[in-house]
């Protein structure tokens, strides 16, 4: 049996390899880096899931795989790489159910190398759970649509329920939007269609509180910086190599992308029968992120690439479409589209060797992970027991918190007065184990460490950790003055009796 070109046989093979590549490429130093901020916070947060603004779904089953296997920087991020390969696997009979199996394999073969998903599926956060969720559930409507089986009906608000109770960036709910227009524009099952919409909205209605807590409390102040439409092409050059590529190679991606994506207008003007499937398509890769790009201008900035991760399964489709329009015609066609699986092979390798060369807002939120085991290995082997450790930067607190779990009820933040807490853009406020660093008093036998750093991986200090810094010098006696690879360490101690080293 033969299926647009793919017999059935062989197209099982090419994307049982597909998998199987992107797995090996996703197992690939799983547990290399320590846990950095987010991660650890995944933790907490899976301790009381219920007690928090975000969505319980990803942390409640993060809380179950704790209690089975434990804690480990490998078995925490198991989880989202099982989660990112099911999602290519889903992207492909999406795409192969819309349009064809050959569109499918191109698409999942771009999706297995995008660095993007590999940088999520190497992470203990809910976006990969929230990428499969969200093309599940649109293979399922989409399914219903042409079908008419009830229960596709069931799985598509099954799985939409999901996404609203996994997605903490809420994105889902565009996408959500998205689907519906979708089914009343493009549909002739309106009434049915929006009829199976509306229990997903009674399902979430328990956690509408939370959601309405989170963004009046992001209204008032958050880091994520308004976007511009810079912004909307570096999450294209994101979803297709990453953040870890020097500018001209994403400028070229962008030039390979927008040659296919020009192939899916000529493929859906020559084909009429195909106009409608890429216009639905079009319609949940673009559509949600306009959208999330206007709230952010005119609401509250909130647009950040990895939440939109969840809208990259149907871009991918659609450059799937136009190599599939290109791909018999001439050679040089087909050198474009060997060229842009090459750029997504060499921004996977980019990712593994830990580059990173573009300005931060090219990777907004997203840093190389700094090596924090090390240096609470030393901290643990040279502690006393009046030691005290504090922190200048959010990015070293928790991790280290969670490294060095025995002396936690030790560790404090320490800030500036009038400084600017960066994880909320408002100012740092005393209490809680945050102290202002002129309240700070050494005893004669006590010791002080100071953990200072930024968020890059830089070996540079942020504003606040170069003011408590200088506010210690001036004040105490440094003895100790070593960095981990972007992370300064400094001992003072109330005595002039010591050496520099």
């Amino acid at each position: 049996m033969r299926f647009y070109g793919f017999n059935i046989k062989k197209e099982t093979v090419i994307i049982l390899a597909i998998l199987a590549g992107a797995f090996f490429l996703r197992l690939y130093r799983l547990g290399f880096h320590d846990l950095w901020y987010d991660e650890v916070f995944s933790i907490i947060i899976s301790e009381n899931f219920w007690e928090n603004w975000n969505p319980p779904l990803y942390f409640s089953f993060l809380n179950q795989w704790i209690n089975l296997f434990g804690i480990s920087e490998f078995s925490l991020r198991f989880t989202s790489l099982i989660f990112n390969l099911l999602g290519v696997y889903f992207t492909f009979l999406l795409a192969k159910r819309v349009f064809s199996a050959r569109v499918g394999i191109f698409a999942s073969i771009l999706m297995s190398l995008s660095a993007f998903q590999i940088w999520y599926a190497q992470e203990a956060r809910p976006y990969s759970l929230s990428v499969l969720l969200g093309v599940a559930a649109t293979y399922f409507l989409y399914t219903a649509l042409t079908e008419e089986k009830l229960r596709h009906w069931i799985l598509f608000v099954l799985l939409s329920t999901l996404l609203f109770y996994c997605d903490t960036t809420y994105f889902g709910f565009f996408l959500f939007f998205s689907q519906l227009l979708s089914v009343l524009i493009f549909s002739r099952k309106k009434i049915l269609g929006v009829l199976f919409f509306l229990p997903v909205f009674l399902f979430f209605l328990p956690r509408l509180p939370s959601l309405i807590a989170k963004l009046l409390y992001i209204k008032e102040g958050f880091w994520i910086p308004a976007p511009n439409l810079k912004s909307l092409v570096i999450t294209i050059e994101n979803f297709n190599l990453g953040y870890n590529m020097p500018p001209f190679l994403y400028q070229i991606s962008v030039l390979l992308s927008c040659f296919l994506l020009w192939g899916c207008f000529l493929l859906a003007k020559r084909d009429m029968g195909i106009t409608r499937k890429t216009l639905f398509i079009l319609f949940l890769s673009f559509l949600p992120i306009l959208l999330i790009f206007f709230v952010s201008k005119f609401f509250s900035p909130v647009y950040l690439d990895r939440g939109l991760i969840i809208f990259s399964p149907y871009y991918y489709i659609l450059l799937g479409l136009g190599a599939e329009y290109f791909f018999g015609s001439k050679r040089f066609s087909r050198i474009i589209i060997f060229l842009l699986i090459s750029l997504f092979a060499f921004g996977a390798c980019g990712y593994f060797y830990d580059l990173m060369f573009t300005p931060v807002e090219h990777h907004m939120g997203a840093y190389l992970k700094k090596p924090f085991k090390p240096l609470a290995y030393y901290i643990k082997e040279n502690f006393k027991s009046a030691d005290i450790i504090a922190h200048t930067n959010p990015s070293s607190k928790l991790p280290l918190e969670f490294y060095i779990e025995n002396h936690r009820d030790r560790q404090f933040f320490l800030f500036k007065s009038g400084m600017i807490d960066t994880n909320w853009n408002r100012p740092f406020l005393a209490g809680c184990r945050n102290v202002e660093v002129g309240d700070v008093d050494l005893s004669a036998n006590s010791r002080l460490w100071l953990i200072a750093c930024d968020w890059p991986r830089s070996g540079m200090l942020d504003e606040n950790s170069s003011l408590v810094k200088a506010e210690l010098d001036k004040k105490y006696f440094r003895e100790l003055s070593i960095n981990f690879d972007g992370l300064w360490v400094y001992r003072y101690v109330n005595s002039s009796n010591g050496i520099d080293k």
